[in-house]
């Protein structure tokens, strides 16, 4: 009798023990797909959040279709007054400063310290020269080109974070494509783009910056050659029509009252049924 109690015993003991032992196995195993489970949560989580950022993040470059214009306001340093009138519009505008202005200095110490956009506005010689002067820190046609990439190193060094360059006047050089060709080379080894101002129709920058595979583009509109409002006007709507038509145009204006005027006017339409890039957002 006491024999049967004691083997009953045994196997209650038996039992228990492997029925502890089996919760501790199923614990620990559970604690290991748990690990596995987690683990493998942890690497697809993040690329679920990275995706739902980028969409909306990025939405309005993602899906926002409605047509690129760039503005460049050219001629800067010379007055800080009207010039830092531009600082104060509500528009993503591009700075094209000159390189030895009265006030040069202190306007790309400002554009650098809020963060626009710079490009040297590189002086050219121009159809009329001397008589029409392009003013200091201008590349000549009689320059050589050991002078021409001195001239254009000097200006850039005074135009710091530049991230393009874009003609003054130089409707006699940017016509030869000898000497326009030595600055392009020179922009391309310093990874900067250009534009071609397009003042003479006879221009070959552009194509040839597009041969040498530089980044470039080219202006599409003046907007204020002639400062008569209306003729402003009809400027800025070609402008804005170019851009519907071709997805993208450029327009330059200067520092002056009526061009200020005219991007205040137009302010509200521009922000609202176009994006305002900056230049280097064009080019290719």
């Amino acid at each position: 009798m006491k024999k049967r109690k004691s083997r009953k015993k045994e196997k209650k003991t038996s039992l228990l023990i492997a029925v502890i032992l089996s919760f501790i196995v199923i614990f620990f195993l559970l604690i290991f797909i748990y690990n596995k489970i987690t683990e493998k949560i942890s690497h697809f989580l993040p690329s679920i959040y990275m995706r739902a950022y980028s969409v909306q993040g990025h939405r309005s470059t993602a899906t926002d279709n409605r047509p690129k214009v760039a503005i460049i306001i050219d001629d800067l340093g010379l007055d800080s007054e009207s010039d830092l009138q531009f600082f104060h519009l509500d528009l993503q505008i591009s700075l094209s400063v000159l390189p030895y202005g009265p006030h040069t200095k202190s306007i790309v110490s400002m554009a650098n310290q809020e963060g626009r956009e710079l490009v040297l506005h590189l002086p050219m010689q121009p159809n009329g020269y001397p008589r029409v002067k392009p003013g200091p820190g201008a590349v000549l046609l009689f320059m050589n080109a050991d002078e021409i990439r001195r001239i254009l190193d000097q200006d850039l060094k005074e135009i710091k974070g530049a991230k393009g360059v874009n003609n003054h006047m130089g409707s006699c050089l940017t016509e030869d494509r000898e000497k326009i060709y030595i600055i392009l080379a020179e922009l391309k080894k310093r990874k900067l783009f250009f534009i071609d101002s397009r003042t003479t129709k006879r221009t070959v920058a552009f194509d040839l910056a597009g041969e040498m595979g530089l980044p470039c583009n080219k202006r599409s509109v003046f907007l204020d050659n002639d400062l008569d409002p209306k003729t402003m006007t009809i400027q800025m709507e070609r402008l804005l029509d170019m851009a519907r038509h071709h997805g993208v145009a450029i327009g330059i204006g200067h520092p002056n009252k009526e061009t200020l005027r005219l991007l205040r006017k137009y302010c509200s339409k521009i922000r609202s049924e176009f994006q305002l890039v900056p230049l280097s957002e064009l080019v290719s």
